[in-house]
């Protein structure tokens, strides 16, 4: 079994952030081989800097192909060593976002598979056609319902995709978090809710007066 590479990019406001996460997995024994953190330049506003995600995770997953990669948010932070994530034989491993039925974007686990390549390459494309609030998380989890009964798939414990804010949390806060991820896109963008569904619903807007 081969083990996985940890891979992330950043923004340049989200820099400081990637270099947290990047001393976060040295700290528990990653060597530096197996990380790839990666500076990003994208123009457009955060929605389109995270529709690249997909789009990324292919590069990465092409120029290493006998390689199994875990995508971690550059927000995130390893408190300990993911052995889930380590030990991984499935096609694809992600951790639920239980209050909102869907699956996490912040950390998800592609192995060397050709089903899970296949899947990539649609999740680029459903991502660059959505413009709901989290075009990377909505379609990769209705891709993962899509395919389930032809992959192997890992449902990670939310321990994997600890959000920091408490109302992600309930009613798991007992738990200790593995992965902890930061939501910096709060702090940077300083994008509320309201902003998010005003974004949304501009977009969709768009869309009808083009048909």
């Amino acid at each position: 079994m081969k083990l996985p590479i940890y891979i992330t990019y950043a923004t340049p406001d989200y820099t400081p952030y990637m270099v947290e996460l990047v001393e976060s997995l040295l700290s528990i024994g990653i060597p530096k081989e197996r990380i790839v953190a990666s500076n990003a330049y994208i123009d457009g506003d955060w929605f389109e800097r995270v529709k690249y995600k997909p789009r990324y995770v292919q590069e990465v997953m092409q120029k290493h192909p006998e390689t199994p990669v875990c995508w971690l948010d550059a927000d995130a932070v390893i408190e300990r060593k993911p052995i889930l994530i380590e030990q991984c034989t499935a096609d694809i491993a992600a951790a639920p976002r239980p209050h909102h039925n869907k699956y996490s974007g912040g950390i998800l686990f592609f192995n060397a598979t050709p089903i899970a390549a296949k899947i990539v390459k649609e999740w680029i494309v459903l991502t660059d056609k959505a413009d709901n609030l989290a075009p990377d998380e909505y379609s990769i989890t209705s891709l993962i319902l899509k395919h389930r009964k032809r992959i192997a798939f890992q449902e990670l414990p939310i321990t994997y995709c600890w959000l920091n804010s408490e109302s992600e949390r309930e009613p798991f806060t007992d738990c200790e978090p593995v992965i902890r991820i930061n939501d910096a896109r709060k702090d940077i963008y300083r994008i509320s809710k309201l902003e998010m569904k005003n974004k949304s619903k501009h977009n969709r807007n768009g869309e009808k007066n083009n048909e």
